[in-house]
């Protein structure tokens, strides 16, 4: 097995760089905590039903008899199911793909060497396989689609890409497109997203004179269901690009910059009406890199207005989504980390949604 690190471009010709402490990591990107603007929903372990109770609809009416005639109106009722897949990966290093590099300054002496287990080495490796692990969590609950595919085959994948890192379940996005085309009065459509280049899919000048990216966030609150209007926990998470587009339209309106808040886990946001608005950078990172066909992006610009209770995260336990099992195999001599969880992710509420796209 080769080393899960890219050493192909570092040279090595001896007493170098002689630790970790001495290199210089690159910035990790920011992503939100898991419960930021999601549910999380312990304990989903195998299908499990989902029960949604309505409401009466007209009831009422004058009463002539000594005995009233009973209602016909009924309470309607729906159901999903929460179907979680088992997700996960594993990393493998043998010592001797290192004994060429700087790392070897941080191997155990003698025949302890093969154990990676606490060395500088490992730690870093963990550090960056959890980061990854959630990542990959984010990338099924919100871009997860059992009929991606790539380009090539008609897909909007890139080609390069492996469609098994995204078809596993739908998440999100596949989702609440979905409940758009039952439901037309759900989206918005960004004009932008069907140019046919990079160049044709970007925000312009008349676009900012057109104030395309205030239109579409207005167009979403105002034509929403009024039971997500007067949600306490109601919340638009859209792209940077779109959000970018929105702050340019405001400074060019007012001359005034666009007003963010930082939250805890360092996300900013900022308010449209009153109602909490997220740049979900994530969106844009893999959508320029995976959903990209050489000629132009897969709905560069995107938005989702709901709220937090109905973006829901079925797991069997939160910690499960970073949690690693790093162990040494004395036998082959080899130095493993496995990362694994039950995952599903649902939009609970089909009237709780509207999307921009």
């Amino acid at each position: 097995m080769p080393s899960n690190i890219n050493l192909s471009t570092v040279t090595f010709d001896g007493k170098e760089v002689q630790s970790l402490r001495e290199a210089f990591y690159q910035a990790v990107f920011q992503n939100p905590t898991i419960d930021q603007f999601h549910t999380v929903v312990n304990g989903i372990k195998a299908k499990q039903q989902m029960i949604y109770l309505g409401q009466f609809g007209l009831t009422g009416k004058k009463i002539t008899d000594c005995e009233p005639s009973a209602t016909t109106a009924t309470i309607p009722t729906s159901e999903k199911f929460w179907e979680p897949q088992y997700i996960g990966d594993r990393i493998q290093e043998c010592y001797t793909d290192l004994l060429n590099s700087f790392f070897v300054w941080g191997l155990k002496n003698g025949v302890h060497k093969p154990d990676l287990t606490n060395t500088d080495f490992a730690l870093f490796l963990e550090e960056r396989l959890s980061l990854a692990a959630y990542e990959t969590a984010l990338r099924f609950a919100w871009l997860g689609d059992t009929s991606a595919g790539i380009a090539s085959n008609g897909g909007y994948l890139s080609n390069t890409v492996d469609p098994a890192y995204f078809n596993v379940f739908n998440g999100f996005w596949a989702q609440a497109t979905a409940i758009a085309a039952a439901d037309t009065k759900k989206r918005v459509t960004i004009a932008n997203n069907a140019g046919t280049s990079f160049a044709a899919q970007a925000f312009t000048t008349d676009d900012v004179l057109n104030k395309v990216a205030t239109n579409t966030f207005e167009n979403m609150i105002y034509n929403a269901d009024l039971r997500l209007r007067g949600a306490k926990d109601k919340v638009i998470i859209a792209t940077q690009s779109l959000v970018d587009q929105y702050a340019r339209e405001r400074k060019a309106a007012s001359n005034i910059e666009l007003a963010y808040e930082r939250t805890e886990s360092g996300i900013d946001t900022f308010k449209v009406d009153g109602i909490d608005v997220i740049p979900f950078q994530f969106l844009d990172r893999h959508i320029r890199q995976y959903e990209n066909n050489g000629t132009k992006f897969n709905q560069p610009h995107r938005a989702i207005f709901t709220t937090k209770s109905n973006l829901q995260i079925g797991t069997e336990e939160t910690s499960n989504l970073s949690e690693l099992n790093p162990f040494y195999d004395q036998k082959t001599r080899q130095y493993y980390v496995d990362y694994a969880f039950n995952m599903d992710a649902k939009i609970a509420e089909d009237y709780l949604t509207m999307i921009a796209y």
